[in-house]
């Protein structure tokens, strides 16, 4: 499984009080399943949030990624939560079913697995992380339907991740020697995004993963070690995914399960 998913995420809220964190685009696809909530979710160019509450069915589910700017998620009820993080590519070994499909439905799991009420039941149920891991994946090998998919972009995200997204369509589509009409395909089939898009939000997870680090001691530093042109180009890049500027995210920010980057709201 570890090459179409990333890890497994457990989230658990046992007050009614609200709570609200933020999270930011990165380059993974979340399939998260929730117990007994309702869950909201509005994207345009002014917010991208989510909202969960009380929910009348037993379980619901959406398809979380290819964010663009800061992700806000407000409970407001007591949660139960799977999240599913797929690598880039790795839902396509699952499923058949188009990603615009599938970010505007409310019951993904259904629409990629079918009607599993009985094994949810069964993992929502277990309360031991390392059980409900193990429940998970052998569910989905069970559930592949292909090992190949995908297979067509891989040296595409290999060349972009090896120059941590320091690279222009243009030059990647010349190294593959394939024409860029052929490239934003392949992207917008395996991944669901375009090249561009793709190599933005990894070029955006280079600097977070250097301020996680705190590898840079000045922001002349990180913007030469994240190879941008200038302080303003990474400021400007940076605040219209976070919302704020690289030296006040990094006051705040934590990391979670050593990879889920996120900012509690007060």
């Amino acid at each position: 499984m570890k090459a179409y998913i990333q890890y497994f995420i457990f989230f658990e809220h046992d007050s009614k009080a609200h709570f609200s964190y933020q999270t930011f685009p990165n380059t993974n696809l979340c399939l998260a399943i929730y117990r007994e909530n309702k869950v909201e979710y509005k994207s345009n160019k002014n917010e991208n949030i989510c909202i969960v509450g009380s929910g009348r069915n037993a379980y619901s589910s959406r398809l979380l990624g290819f964010h663009q700017q800061p992700f806000k998620v407000d409970i407001n009820a007591s949660l139960d939560q799977i999240c599913i993080l797929f690598h880039p590519a790795g839902l396509r070994a699952f499923s058949n079913v188009g990603y615009a499909e599938l970010l505007d439905q409310s019951e993904v799991f259904e629409s990629i697995f079918g009607n599993q009420t009985s094994i949810l039941e069964f993992i929502f149920e277990n309360n031991d992380s390392k059980a409900r891991s193990a429940l998970l994946e052998g569910f989905l090998i069970e559930r592949l339907i292909s090992t190949d998919r995908g297979a067509a972009v891989l040296p595409a995200l290999d060349y972009i991740y090896k120059r941590k997204g320091d690279v222009t369509v243009f030059n990647l589509a010349r190294s593959l020697k394939i024409n860029e009409s052929t490239l934003y395909r392949s992207f917008k089939a395996v991944l669901g995004q375009s090249p561009k898009e793709f190599i933005q939000t990894v070029r955006f997870r280079n600097v977070l993963g250097l301020l996680l680090a705190q590898e840079c001691k000045s922001l002349t530093e990180l913007t030469y070690s994240a190879m941008f042109y200038d302080q303003s180009h990474l400021i400007k890049d940076f605040k219209s995914r976070t919302g704020t500027v690289p030296n006040a995210l990094s006051q705040k920010i934590r990391l979670e399960q050593h990879a889920l980057a996120w900012v509690i709201d007060p």
